[in-house]
């Protein structure tokens, strides 16, 4: 027989399986630890922090502020309508030859120029109630009523600066002359050209 050579074999470990995992050393430990962040760098965190928290509480109260200004304005600007409609009232009764429209005799006794400024004043109350009671019908109903008592007034000297008025207003007014002119019952509405489609100007609005 010849000389036979041993099996491979894997060199055995000098390690026993009981044996321990060493122990890291005070400088692995040391590197292994999430490096803290120095304090400049904390206190920058926080003045973000705070920095978002006042920039929202700023936008809410700019918020608040914002609506409780619109309401106010609101407020004060319905309030100088009811005044101002007041005192178109108190106007109609202490000048009741204006106050009925009768438009031939008015210019018969020279007081156009008195009339002319009593409608201004109707006019000037109904275009602040438009912008802010209408639609309301109540409102809307006194003003067209008032309106029909001077509809030749309107026809013949306010059909041309009609774009002055708020949309609303224009509305009304552009209703009132229609109404007028369809009926025949004023000679001045009979050729005015008044505008079938909505009227142009711009339709102001509160805040």
């Amino acid at each position: 027989m010849g000389d036979s050579q041993p099996p491979n074999e894997t060199p055995p470990d000098d390690k026993s399986p009981h044996d321990k995992p060493a122990k890291p050393t005070h400088a692995q430990q040391k590197c292994d630890q999430p490096k803290k962040a120095e304090w400049w760098q904390r206190r920058g965190n926080y003045s973000q922090m705070v920095s978002a928290a006042f920039s929202v509480l700023a936008l809410v109260a700019a918020i608040i502020g914002f609506t409780i200004a619109s309401y106010q304005l609101h407020e004060v600007r319905v309030t100088s309508a009811k005044r101002l409609w007041g005192d178109y009232l108190r106007l109609a009764v202490e000048k009741p030859d204006l106050a009925a429209g009768d438009y031939d005799k008015i210019k018969a006794d020279n007081k156009f120029v008195a009339y002319q400024a009593f409608v201004w004043n109707l006019l000037y109350a109904c275009d602040e109630i438009a912008l802010t009671e209408f639609p309301d019908e109540g409102w809307r109903s006194a003003c067209r009523v008032a309106m029909r008592r001077h509809v030749r007034f309107l026809c013949e000297s306010e059909i041309e600066g009609i774009d002055a008025y708020a949309k609303e207003t224009q509305e009304l007014m552009t209703e009132v002359m229609l109404e007028a002119k369809r009926k025949g019952e004023s000679p001045e509405c009979a050729t005015v050209a008044v505008p079938q489609d909505q009227p142009k100007g711009p339709a102001r609005r509160l805040p």
